[in-house]
Order: structure tokens, then C-alpha cells, then sequence
């Protein structure tokens, strides 16, 4: 199979491989699903798939340094909001799931450091081993709207649907273009 650059956002050849980074999720979390239920699933703002989409399949292994864990597709941008409370008033703040993970386990372990990071390091290599699943449901995918990103403009909110898993790779790696889907198919 040909190998080839990232286009801006397409178009793609199915069975093509692209180097792609950014958000992924599994392959069962895609299937069956109309095009506005994987909107409101992977916390694509309304609209975002309208003009079509192209599915791809991770190729290439990941190293534990490949990606961030982002827990559920309901956080978007690995945020969850809290409320919190000063002697003026109360609001919100956005904490990365990863620090509520680790502030969640020190509590639970009196604040055993050395507990906490190794259980980390273990949920860590427990996340690598399932961004390394190449078959089933399980199979790591990505999902590219035609329509571009626009930085600031482009929203991507929270997605009411649990259970979706997510992750963000920081650098690039190899997916085939497995499924294309038009406008209005």
C-alpha cells in the first residue's frame, strides 16, 4: 500500500495510509451510528460531519510517550469542570482528567506518592496495551470531517454519551483510510 503525507483534510483514498495525530477513539465506538449520533458521541459540533468523513484504522505501535490518556469523549480536550468555592463566591475550573486521576488516587492512598505513580505507570501501560489492539471492536480509529478545523472558531463540545474512550497522540502515525463516507450517505 501506498504511504502517504496527511492531507489538510482530504480528500483520502480508502485503503490508502496517511500520517494522522490528534484525537482517536476505538473502532466500535463508530459503528452503526447515524451521522449526527457520531457528532453528539465524539463531541464534533452539530453540522461538523454534514459535508462527509473519512474513518481510519491505527496501523503503526504506539510507545507509552505516543499519547494522553483522555479518559471519555465527554471531556472534551481532556476537561472535566468543576465547581469550586472561594470566600467570595463559587464557579468553574477546568481540570485535566489526568490531574483529577492523580489528586483522586492520593486521596484514596493518604498521599503515597510512590503508591500513586506506580498505579499510574500501571494504568498507563494498561492504555498503551489498548491503543496497541489491531482487530475486534477494540481497534484503535480516527474520524476526519471534510470540514476543516478552524483554530477558535471550531467547537468540539462535551459529549453527553459515557463510555466513549479517548485519547490524544502528539505525534503523527500511520492509519489507513478504511471508510469514506459522503454528504448525505
Amino acid at each position: 500500500m501506498a504511504k502517504l503525507r496527511e492531507p489538510d483534510h482530504g480528500p483520502y483514498i480508502q485503503g490508502r495510509s496517511y500520517q494522522l495525530s490528534g484525537d482517536v477513539t476505538t473502532i466500535g465506538s463508530l459503528g452503526g451510528k447515524s451521522r449526527s449520533q457520531l457528532e453528539v458521541d465524539l463531541g464534533f459540533e452539530k453540522g461538523r460531519l454534514a459535508k462527509g468523513y473519512s474513518v481510519f484504522q491505527l496501523e503503526e505501535g504506539l510507545a507509552n510517550d505516543d499519547f494522553i490518556w483522555g479518559d471519555q469523549t465527554r471531556y472534551s480536550g481532556r476537561k472535566q469542570f468543576l465547581e469550586v468555592f472561594w470566600k467570595s463566591g463559587s464557579g468553574y475550573e477546568a481540570v485535566d482528567v489526568n490531574d483529577l486521576l492523580r489528586g483522586d488516587l492520593l486521596v484514596y492512598f493518604n498521599g503515597d506518592e510512590a503508591q500513586v505513580d506506580a498505579l499510574i505507570a500501571s494504568h498507563r501501560s494498561e492504555q498503551q496495551a489498548q491503543l496497541n489492539v489491531r482487530s475486534g471492536h477494540y481497534r484503535i480509529a480516527k474520524v476526519r470531517p471534510v470540514t476543516e478545523h478552524i483554530r477558535g472558531v471550531s467547537k468540539y463540545p462535551d459529549s453527553p454519551t459515557h463510555g466513549i474512550p479517548q485519547w490524544t497522540l502528539r505525534r503523527a502515525k500511520w492509519f489507513r483510510c478504511i471508510d469514506i463516507v459522503g454528504p448525505g450517505s
